[in-house]
Formats: structure tokens, C-alpha cells, sequence
């Protein structure tokens, strides 16, 4: 059984960010397009905020909060 709360320790973010983090590393190989050189997300914010059971407002805290974790 995996010890999530370590994990988010581990990682340094909140269980709000980890949810939204552990959604966008599921679904990162399967659903992309290719634009440019870049690869993008099929899903729309709702729907991520949806699929994580998080506020769109969380959803917008945590995305701040990954991406400036790289």
C-alpha cells in the first residue's frame, strides 16, 4: 500500500496539489496532442478540477504552485 502522505511530504505540496499532480502524471502519456513541438492536454480545466475533486479555484492555487516547482 503506498503511504501517500509521505509522499506529498516527499514532494514538498499539499494534498490538494498532490491530487491535481498525481491526475496530470496519469493522464500525460494518454491524452495529448502535439502543437508545434509542444505536448498539450486534452482536458479542459473544469475537468481536471472535476477528475481531482478539487474548487477550480484550488485548481488554479495548485497549478501556480506546481509549475513553480517545475
Amino acid at each position: 500500500m503506498i503511504n501517500y502522505d509521505a509522499l506529498f511530504r516527499a514532494w514538498g505540496v499539499s494534498r490538494i496539489n498532490a491530487r491535481l499532480l498525481l491526475r496530470i502524471v496519469y493522464w500525460h502519456p494518454k491524452k495529448q496532442i502535439v502543437r508545434g513541438e509542444r505536448k498539450w492536454s486534452v482536458q479542459t480545466r473544469v475537468q481536471w478540477a472535476q477528475e481531482a475533486g478539487i474548487t477550480i479555484h484550488q485548481y488554479s492555487r495548485s497549478l501556480t504552485v506546481l509549475k513553480k516547482l517545475g
